[in-house]
């Protein structure tokens, strides 16, 4: 399958959890070709809300200000961590979050970050 950026392809055996029947193993000095970068982007989301005087339309704000700066970065991979299932709503709900991205998170997880 193929995007608009990228061509998927499998991953080096090494990284799939296969050393040992390619002949390659971990730290070899056998290099794969690169022809394209890979911009990666994350963010601990609750990092700075440990102001408990933050109302809801302050967070509220300031996670759309994150979200416009992840956007800003135009990095292939946005990876966040202490993500709350309020920040995912909204995350998901962004038009550029949808044009441009495909997401997996699990809301089970976030929810024990609330």
């Amino acid at each position: 399958a193929s995007t608009s950026r990228f061509t998927w392809q499998l991953m080096h055996p090494t990284v799939a959890g296969d050393a040992e029947d390619s002949g390659v193993c971990p730290g070899s000095s056998q290099e794969l070709p690169s022809t394209q970068t890979l911009a990666v982007a994350t963010w601990n989301v609750l990092f700075d809300c440990f102001d408990l005087a933050e109302t809801k339309e302050q967070t509220n704000q300031r996670w759309s200000n994150l979200i416009d700066e992840l956007m800003a970065t135009h990095a292939d991979i946005i990876a966040l961590q202490e993500v709350t299932p309020s920040f995912l709503r909204l995350l998901w709900l962004h038009p550029s979050v949808r044009k441009n991205y495909e997401a997996s998170a699990s809301t089970k997880a976030a929810e024990s970050v609330t």
